[in-house]
């Protein structure tokens, strides 16, 4: 998670390296209507932050772990050395991931592609028909 291979943005970029979950999920379901491609991007630069099993973070720390200091407040494991916090929130990216999924005709893949991602255990859910 250190190097950020995306076109995803990242607001006020001196004043934050963090990313919440909502964020890019709220950017994805506008930019499916004007490029949907960057869409796909937002989501999927999302679930790159996720750990091997399934878990979605609510708050990504791209360039650095969160220090000491802060690492209590944002609900990390442990004080030092966190890329990511330890809880979640909403299901904000399952209702985002169909959204840009029902505009990206131009790749019809992209509906399961998620789904893919998860380990065995999780992938219980069926892509909509």
């Amino acid at each position: 998670m250190t190097a950020r291979r995306t076109r995803s943005p990242v607001p006020l970029r001196r004043a934050t390296s963090t990313s919440g979950t909502g964020t890019p999920c709220f950017h994805a379901i506008v930019w499916r209507h004007f490029d949907p491609s960057r869409a796909r991007a937002e989501l999927r630069t999302l679930l790159r932050a996720g750990r091997l099993d399934g878990f979605i973070p609510h708050s990504v720390f791209w360039d650095r772990p969160a220090r000491w200091r802060r690492a209590p407040f944002y609900g990390t494991h442990t004080v030092v050395g966190n890329l990511a916090t330890a809880t979640i929130q909403t299901p904000l990216l399952a209702l985002a991931w169909e959204m840009v999924a029902e505009a990206s005709t131009d790749e019809p893949g992209f509906a399961a592609e998620a789904l893919a991602e998860l380990p065995p255990p999780l992938r219980l859910a069926r892509p909509r028909a």
